[in-house]
């Protein structure tokens, strides 16, 4: 089972390393994706209490 583990993290670490720029342009996409979704949040709760204020 050890030489299992052992193996899986040398191909993640292969992984990582040999493709670093993918996984930081997904990474990065990932948190636009994820700041854009909080943005549009923020805007329609901001709206709707607006609109709770004003009844």
């Amino acid at each position: 089972m050890e030489t299992v583990d052992t193996a899986v993290h040398a191909a993640n670490y292969a992984f990582f390393f040999s493709n670093s720029g993918m996984v930081a342009v997904s990474l990065l996409i990932a948190a636009g994706v994820c700041i854009s979704l909080s943005v549009n949040i923020l805007r329609h709760e901001k709206v709707s209490f607006r609109s709770k204020k004003t009844l």
